[in-house]
């Protein structure tokens, strides 16, 4: 009873810290962003396995971003897919609509191993990772993007939206727990920089990513993108948590499938 207590007390404690930051400098000035015409180009990286039920899905949703088509590229890196899918985004890339590359791996070799595969073939300022199945608000790159006209910044996030919230008590759940925890790190971002990022909508200066696919150590274990904040943080620089940029994705329908998902993340959190 007094490590619960002692723990739910630290949590309130703490939730009145951020609401305080939250007050204080919500309405502060903030750095300028960029003029179109300024945009720096970005490269969002998307390692695929089996996915060609979603992929049509996503290539719409690309498609849809209202980021300048001439200032982004998008680097598909699939781990020896069997189901056909880098032949599917080959194919339904149009030329001159939007730079789409395909890296083939040939055998699964790992998420990390994607990214690092996959920095390599991009040529932005800025680098995005995120999923398959992730699918962002239209305005959601040019929200994250604007940050990093600020040369403070090094890595950007956003916040997800639960796509099935009336499926059940787990979504609702979910629901719940996100909120207190973008608001958590929308004070952390006033504080100083939030610990944590949202793999499936991360964002980082090239050098910061640079200095991650570098380290030897990440190829088999952990996960890059739940770097980012930790690198840009060595590497001199601030992360933000912006809450404009979202991304929809369904939530387990069941506690118990809900569960086993967070114990999956944690593990590679902890790694």
């Amino acid at each position: 009873m007094v490590s619960l207590l002692s723990f739910i007390g630290f949590y309130l404690f703490y939730c009145a810290i951020c609401l305080r930051y939250i007050k204080t400098r919500k309405n502060s000035k903030k750095t300028a962003g960029f003029r179109r015409e300024d945009l720096p180009n970005a490269s969002i990286i998307i390692p695929v396995y089996n996915e060609v039920r979603v992929i049509p899905r996503k290539m719409a949703n690309l498609q849809n971003l209202r980021y300048p088509k001439d200032k982004r590229e998008v680097v598909f890196v699939d781990g020896g897919s069997t189901d056909g899918t880098a032949d599917l985004i080959e194919n339904t890339v149009k030329s001159g609509e939007l730079s789409i590359k395909v890296v083939r791996q040939g055998v699964r070799k790992g998420f990390n191993s994607a990214i690092i595969e996959g920095f390599g073939e991009t040529t932005g300022e800025i680098i995005l990772v995120t999923g398959a199945e992730t699918e962002y608000d239209s305005r959601a790159l040019n929200f994250m993007v604007q940050h990093f006209a600020d040369p403070q910044v090094g890595a950007v996030t956003g916040r997800q939206i639960i796509k099935n919230i009336q499926e059940g008590f787990s979504p609702k759940l979910e629901v719940a727990y996100r909120n207190l925890y973008d608001f958590i790190r929308e004070a952390e971002s006033y504080i100083d920089s939030p610990f944590d990022i949202k793999g499936e909508i991360a964002a980082a200066r090239r050098s910061v990513c640079k200095h991650l696919v570098e380290k030897p150590q990440l190829l088999h274990k952990g996960c890059i993108d739940a770097c980012f904040s930790f690198q840009a943080s060595i590497d001199g620089y601030k992360t933000v948590f912006e809450p404009n940029a979202v991304y929809y994705e369904l939530s387990p329908r069941s506690i118990r499938d809900s569960f086993r998902q967070q114990i999956r993340r944690a593990a590679t959190l902890i790694e």
